[in-house]
């Protein structure tokens, strides 16, 4: 027979686990890191078809940290600028688009709009305010590397072993 203390010892940890796993279970589900668009960006222009080997028309460098991001076109003064919509489309035949608004911080006249198949490195870019025009985008360098979307950021990445041969068994 266990005491009366253990016993409330034991139900106040059920308790606790069980709204920790609820909590961690909903805040899931609901709250998600933005789609990740830092690095350095190739901006060429839409209309040409073979946009590889098209000369890119400008460099823009995008430094983001969750909602906020920095954004220097061409060696420019980097503007201020917040996340205010992502919309993922994941419901038509063409799924996985992703639209991202930035908007200004400090001019709400600035903004840029990232149009583009989730996970790939290309989106069409539209910008409002100092340098104004649409653009093919190419990601040529990541700040951070991208993550599988289903991978977790928890899992350990999966390791590459790789053999060498020793110097006796070269010759």
């Amino acid at each position: 027979m266990i005491s009366k203390a253990t016993g409330v010892y034991i139900i106040m940890l059920v308790i606790f686990g069980t709204g920790l796993w609820a909590i961690l279970s909903f805040g899931s589900i609901v709250l998600r890191a933005p789609t990740d668009v830092s690095g350095k960006w190739e901006l060429r222009s839409l209309t040409n078809d073979d946009h590889s080997t098209a000369p890119a028309l400008h460099v823009m460098t995008v430094e983001q940290s969750g909602r906020y991001a920095r954004v220097a076109i061409d060696q420019d003064k980097p503007r201020s600028l917040k996340l205010s919509q992502e919309n993922l489309d994941t419901s038509s035949a063409g799924a996985d688009r992703t639209r991202l608004t930035f908007v200004g911080s400090d001019d709400p006249n600035v903004t840029a709009i990232f149009d583009g198949k989730s996970g790939l490195d290309e989106y069409r870019v539209e910008c409002r305010g100092p340098l104004q025009g649409e653009w093919r985008a190419t990601c040529v360098a990541r700040t951070y590397p991208k993550h599988a979307k289903d991978q977790p950021a928890t899992r350990p990445a999966p390791t590459t072993t790789t053999t060498t041969t020793p110097a006796h068994a070269r010759l």
